[in-house]
């Protein structure tokens, strides 16, 4: 995303020191480097916008759009007989909707929250092409319940939205990423500069909204081809609504962590796979040709997911005696990502239904918003360790803590 001292609720998947090693890289292409420029020069316009974005940005309402998933409406003997045959056509659009999405669920997912005191879901997609442009709400594209239209960038995303936002509703009870059935609106083909066809590389979110570039077609491919890019970006959204974390020090470490962390569940949880059978790889999708190295960041193992003449070598660290003001957001997420994977291997089984839940808790914790400006490390890793010992016992708080123990954080 962006270096340490940034502030916002805004960021961008790659991080600014990939594509400054592309551009002064003798192994990238010419036009690799040139892309790489031109996308630090974007995200730079961008970040200086972010601040006035977080201030005034609202989610949008979309209770008038297409497509909105309606509540399920009881259909009872006392109803008069216009009301009984709205509420079964309600319930067969509901119907003929979850249908349509059986496409985005896993054979982990089912359609009941487990929590079931959570409000009846609402997926509220809005898909925008920006042309290639710099608009971010260009052409609509695709709105909720619309058919799949011929472009594949667009049906990648909101596939990929629908998967994210039904991982935080059955798994948390999370209605959007906003907690109240708001609108998710993206944009794809994102290009604020097109006419030096370079291609823009990389993927925000910026106040309310979302934009995937299409890549440069060298180093990079298009951002809406992986599942964990998308769920990434919506993470960001959901931090904003919940602890509303800054981007700077170690309170910004731990914003890039929890997205790394919620994208790789996202993933986890529509696969079905375990903890041990994950990869724990993010970014993995992104390049078209051989990179020494198979994604962005590797959260089991933090500063080693790639090591390449074109890239660079993997800067993240996982220890805490390592950890300096001076370093990236990008750099220092690694701390929080291993001990996040340790506990989730520690409870063995699948990561979202104990590690996962405890990580969502200390985001949703009034603790933890309280101090959202200045949160440390540590801060954050006792109010998992109470979490682990309120949702699920002594047990759980020494496998918690253990991993925290184990990257320098607690003692």
């Amino acid at each position: 995303m962006c270096d340490n001292h940034e502030s916002g609720a805004t960021g961008h998947f790659v991080p600014a020191y990939i594509h400054k090693h592309i551009a002064e890289s003798a192994a990238a292409p010419d036009k690799a480097r040139q892309a790489a420029l031109r996308t630090l020069s974007v995200d730079q316009d961008f970040r200086g916008q972010r601040v006035t974005a977080s201030e005034t940005a609202a989610a949008p309402c979309a209770a008038d759009e297409p497509g909105v998933l309606a509540a399920q409406v009881p259909i009872s003997k006392e109803a008069g007989d216009e009301a009984r045959e709205s509420a079964r056509a309600t319930l067969k659009t509901d119907a003929k909707i979850r249908e349509q999405r059986a496409a985005l669920i896993g054979p982990a997912a089912t359609d009941e929250p487990h929590d079931h005191l959570a409000a009846p879901f609402q997926l509220k997609r809005l898909i925008y092409d920006a042309k290639g442009s710099g608009n971010l709400r260009g052409t609509l594209a695709r709105a909720e319940g619309a058919g799949r239209n011929t472009d594949r960038q667009v049906n990648n995303v909101y596939d990929a939205i629908g998967i994210t936002a039904m991982f935080f509703y059955t798994v948390f009870g999370r209605n959007s990423v906003d907690d109240k059935g708001g609108n998710i609106v993206a944009t794809v083909h994102f290009d604020s500069k097109p006419d030096d066809q370079l291609g823009y590389n990389n993927a925000f979110f910026f106040g309310t909204e979302f934009a995937f570039g299409d890549g440069d077609g060298i180093i990079f491919d298009y951002f809406t081809d992986a599942l964990d890019v998308v769920a990434h970006e919506l993470t960001h959204a959901v931090t904003k609504y919940t602890s509303g974390f800054t981007y700077k020090f170690q309170t910004g470490g731990l914003n890039e962590s929890i997205s790394d962390v919620f994208a790789a569940l996202v993933e986890q949880w529509h696969f079905n796979q375990t903890a041990a059978e994950a990869d724990w790889l993010n970014g993995q999708s992104l390049f078209p040709v051989a990179i020494r190295g198979p994604a962005l960041r590797d959260m089991a193992n933090p500063g080693t997911a790639y090591d390449d003449s074109i890239l660079g070598r993997d800067p993240q660290i996982s220890h805490f005696s390592q950890y300096n003001d001076d370093l990236s957001v990008h750099v220092t997420s690694g701390i929080p990502n291993r001990a996040f994977y340790l506990a989730a291997i520690g409870f063995g089984g699948y990561a979202y239904d104990k590690a996962g839940k405890i990580w969502y808790a200390t985001l949703t914790d009034s603790r933890i918003e309280a101090i959202a400006k200045t949160a440390t490390f540590k801060q954050w890793a006792d109010v998992t360790v109470d979490q682990a010992n309120k949702l699920f016992g002594t047990g759980a708080t020494v496998i918690v803590r253990n991993a925290w123990i184990a990257v320098g954080v607690l003692v």
